[in-house]
């Protein structure tokens, strides 16, 4: 085939094909992008996103090729046309591409024990994408302003009226303990309301368009949790949709436990029940506010970067003090490929980083001191601690993996 039959060609990107907006990843944008059909996403540059977006079966590829090097001064030859075309095929990103099946990627529906690190992984109980449709179908309503902003005038409320009368219902926590089957009820609860936390995030997630990709149990050393991946979120438009997606999980976990505030607050009873009913409220609310913490893996985390329209905020926060730090010790000019915008947002998380876990750090090690026994937790956490990092600086050095180009 001749230079001229290449340039005239013109080529589509598949339908199932969902291209995401630009997101700064260290000092280079780049864009999330979805392939329906296998589920599928990629983070792909600037370069390569330029080119998909275009290719919209109306446009030849040189046609194409003159918009390109009038926007990066560079022109695409026959090599490189080729090439890209030919990774886009077998990603199965074009339309009527036969690409190599996906044989990395599990059933949607198939349980799996996933390892995150040494005392991190993640048991999958499946995809919840069809039941959360079902049920967006039936409860749309919710997300009307009508509905949802009393609502959330009635949850400010209730956490105004729990911080007033904290020493009230801090009191009430012995009590829960002391009655075995009431903190057996207590933790059926504040479970179920983990729960509906993470089904808020894949209702909103439908809500603007998207689908969750994941739901089960995750673990950190002794702790557990529910999840729900609502991956999409990257693939919104709009920070005003992204953010939303985020902190929904509060908003439904602190409307679970509203109710059960009005029964506290408005129904007689006995005082054991009663104060339990309140540590359990304390306790479910203190839970809900604490993952506005902008923490990773906390939901504060990700609200914060989808506000600063930055991707993987906490390693690039860290790197890019790295370079500082690297900078000032050798007398080297400090990089200057990152944007104005985000340097100081990298700098400020990235101290801040490592401010809180000096901090943590001197809270384990005062802990250990006044109660031998936590030595042990202490050690075990600093070992993982070490891991994790080696990890991730193993995982950094190969972050071109998974990309396109």
């Amino acid at each position: 085939m001749t230079s001229a039959d290449v340039g005239s060609r013109q080529v589509e990107r598949s339908p199932a094909v969902v291209l995401g907006p630009a997101l700064l990843r260290g000092a280079t944008p780049v864009h999330v992008i979805k392939d329906r059909t296998t589920g599928r996403r990629y983070e792909i540059g600037a370069r390569e996103y330029f080119v998909l977006s275009r290719l919209d079966g109306r446009r030849s590829l040189d046609e194409i090729g003159e918009e390109y090097a009038k926007t990066f001064n560079r022109r695409l030859g026959d090599a490189a046309w080729g090439q890209l075309l030919g990774l886009l095929a077998g990603r199965n990103l074009l339309a009527g591409a036969a690409g190599s099946p996906v044989e990395d990627r599990p059933p949607p529906n198939r349980k799996r024990v996933e390892v995150l690190g040494p005392m991190h992984g993640r048991y999958v109980l499946g995809d919840p994408s069809a039941f959360i449709a079902r049920v967006y179908r039936r409860a749309a309503w919710l997300f009307r302003p009508a509905v949802l902003v009393p609502l959330l005038v009635a949850l400010a409320g209730m956490d105004v009226w729990v911080a007033l009368r904290l020493p009230v219902l801090a009191a009430g926590v012995p009590t829960l303990y002391a009655q075995p089957p009431l903190t057996m009820l207590g933790a059926v609860v504040l479970w179920t309301g983990a729960a509906v936390h993470e089904f808020g995030h894949g209702l909103t997630c439908r809500h603007y368009g998207g689908d969750a990709s994941a739901v089960g149990v995750r673990w950190y050393g002794p702790l557990f949790a529910a999840f729900c991946s609502a991956e999409d979120v990257h693939l919104f438009h709009t920070r005003r949709a992204r953010i939303a997606t985020a902190a929904a999980g509060v908003v439904a976990g602190q409307a679970f436990l509203l109710p059960f505030f009005a029964l506290w607050l408005l129904v007689p009873m006995d005082r054991v029940t009663h104060d339990a009913l309140g540590a359990v409220v304390l306790i479910g609310v203190g839970q809900s506010l604490v993952s506005y913490l902008p923490v990773p893996p906390l939901d504060g985390y990700a609200m914060l970067a989808h506000a600063l329209n930055v991707s993987h905020l906490a390693p690039e926060s860290r790197r890019y003090l790295w370079l500082r730090v690297r900078s000032a010790l050798r007398g080297t000019p400090v990089p200057v490929d990152y944007p104005d915008r985000v340097r100081p947002v990298y700098l400020g998380y990235g101290l801040a980083l490592v401010v809180g876990a000096v901090a943590l750090s001197v809270l384990l090690a005062v802990w250990a001191y006044r109660w031998p026994p936590a030595r042990y937790l202490v050690v075990a956490v600093a070992a993982a601690a070490l891991y994790s990092l080696a990890r991730r600086h193993l995982a950094a050095r190969k972050q071109q993996k998974g990309r396109l180009a």
